[in-house]
């Protein structure tokens, strides 16, 4: 092909190039005359092409003068290329916000290539983050909080937004400056408690992964040498793509309300020891009273003797399952502990349960077959399904109502589970006994006292069945979880770690 007819076919190709393009295509002269414009630029400007032909770049501009188009022809010429932001008027008067990069070729008699794009939604996108962060670092500096302010790579400074002291931080820990010895530069870490440290990383990486806000409560060691409770709240500050390139969190010291949470809980522990003692001592008071009345009418009728001292046996045995069931609830409970066949005994409760149900209460099985072998006191896991049938029976009262029971070779994956009191289940493999029926179920009240010991809503069946099974759990190395809404019913599920496991923890306390 002769260089004649190549160039023709280069200039078709290129001239089909800027028809089809989505950003808007001028060729201009030097002296700022539109010589070519495509389709795109006209339909974002309104114009027809025969109107936008012949026009000078200052009609289109309004910045930009005569002046100061040829002074930014010159500029192109000199540098080959030029990339800048404008502005360029709309046929109805409007302006629009435009990125122009702009090529001159000296080839084609001197004439300057220039793609324009609108940039209008990423100008009010940037100018709305401008205006956030802005709103946020006033309403923070009309706070009396403390601002923290981080970087994705870690903790590069900190900022006190208080009027009265610009070094909050080195003021409340008494540290000369701040820390950035550290060689991951988290030195200011040196003023966290020991135990917290890794709660107050995770809070600000919680922040970089999820792009969310987070808070958390940890303590840090004041300039006295006493541990206050601070509360950390955390936001990103994103540009605007989207990426995180600051964290700004700001800090509350809590001490004095966590010091009021505490005496509440003591408050409240003691108030759970009072009904404890209460209980306890109303339960033996009434087995003794029994067991002197027969002791007495023995004495009075030696001949029914035998009567009397079979009465005072049952009184005793009442009274020894009352101590193994606070042993239990304490979690000193002495089992003896053998290998069980979980899905067996649980079988065998709910066939002897089953006839003295009422018959409002329908109790279904679903037993698996690959239950895991668990060690354990027999007695005492009867004792826990036993308890949980017959709460879930009291729970649907006389409306009909079913009761699930079922049995489950279930894995826990570390860190995926918390049990009823909050805490990190152990990973592994468990036998899951789960009770579940669509009973009245519990307010929030009932279900933060649910296993207080001789707490009950009924005025009959007061004792320490929900506060044994909990104990029972926790001596069995075991878990507990308790979902429950009112009018749709309660479930409870009891994890019961395999025996390859135990034997696994038992070699390591040996150890």
């Amino acid at each position: 092909m002769d260089t004649k007819r190549r160039r023709e076919v280069n200039a078709d190709e290129f001239r089909t190039i800027i028809a089809r393009s989505m950003d808007g295509f001028l060729m201009v002269d030097i002296k700022g005359y539109i010589i070519e414009a495509n389709v795109s630029y006209c339909r974002l400007f309104g114009y027809s092409r025969d109107e936008i032909l012949n026009m000078h770049i200052s009609e289109i501009d309004p910045i930009d003068s005569v002046e100061d188009v040829a002074k930014r022809t010159s500029e192109i010429i000199q540098a080959g290329s030029l990339r800048f932001e404008t502005k360029h008027r709309h046929k109805d008067g409007t302006n629009i916000d435009v990125e122009i990069s702009t090529h001159y070729f000296p080839d084609h008699g001197g004439t300057l290539f220039s793609f324009i794009r609108d940039i209008t939604k990423p100008k009010k996108t940037e100018k709305a983050l401008k205006e956030s962060e802005q709103l946020f670092r006033t309403l923070v500096s009309a706070s009396s909080q403390s601002v923290w302010s981080f970087r994705p790579g870690g903790l590069t400074e900190i900022e006190q937004i208080d009027k009265a002291n610009a070094s909050w931080w080195c003021e409340f820990t008494g540290q000369t400056e701040f820390q950035r010895t550290a060689d991951n530069g988290m030195g200011w870490l040196d003023a966290v408690h020991d135990e917290d440290q890794q709660v107050a990383l995770n809070n600000w990486q919680n922040i970089l992964t999820s792009g969310k806000s987070t808070a958390a409560e940890y303590r840090v060691r004041s300039r006295d040498g006493d541990w206050r409770w601070l509360k950390v709240r955390g936001v990103p500050i994103k540009d605007s793509q989207g990426t995180i390139t600051e964290i700004a969190g700001t800090v509350v010291d809590i001490t004095e309300r966590k010091q009021l949470e505490l005496q509440l809980h003591q408050s409240q522990r003691l108030e759970s020891l009072g009904v404890l003692a209460g209980g306890i001592a109303h339960d033996f008071n009434n087995i003794l009273t029994a067991i002197m009345g027969h002791c007495s009418l023995a004495e009075m009728k030696s001949e029914q003797a035998g009567k009397h001292l079979r009465e005072i046996q049952i009184a005793v045995a009442r009274a020894s399952e009352l101590c193994r069931q606070m042993l239990a609830y304490a979690g000193k409970a002495q089992f003896v502990q053998s290998q069980v066949n979980i899905r067996s005994l649980v079988d065998e409760v709910i066939r002897a349960l089953s006839p003295t149900v009422k018959q409002n209460v329908e109790i279904t099985a679903q037993l698996s077959d690959d239950i895991p072998l668990i060690k354990a006191d027999t007695s005492q896991i009867s004792q826990i399904t036993k308890n949980l049938i017959i709460n879930a029976v009291e729970a649907i009262g006389e409306l009909q109502g079913k009761i699930r029971v079922s049995l489950t070779k279930a894995e826990i994956k570390a860190g995926h589970e918390k049990d009823y009191l909050g805490k990190i289940i152990p990973s592994g493999w468990y036998a899951c006994l789960e009770v579940a029926d669509n009973g009245c179920g519990m307010s929030d009240d009932v279900y933060n006292r649910i296993f207080e010991p001789f707490y009950s809503t009924k005025f009959t069946g007061r004792g320490l069945g929900m506060s044994a099974v909990l104990g029972i759990v926790t001596s069995s190395s075991g878990a507990l979880q308790l979902s429950s809404k009112p009018d749709e019913g309660t479930t409870v599920k009891v994890y019961l770690p395999e025996q390859v496991r135990l034997k696994v923890e038992e070699k390591q306390v040996e150890g």
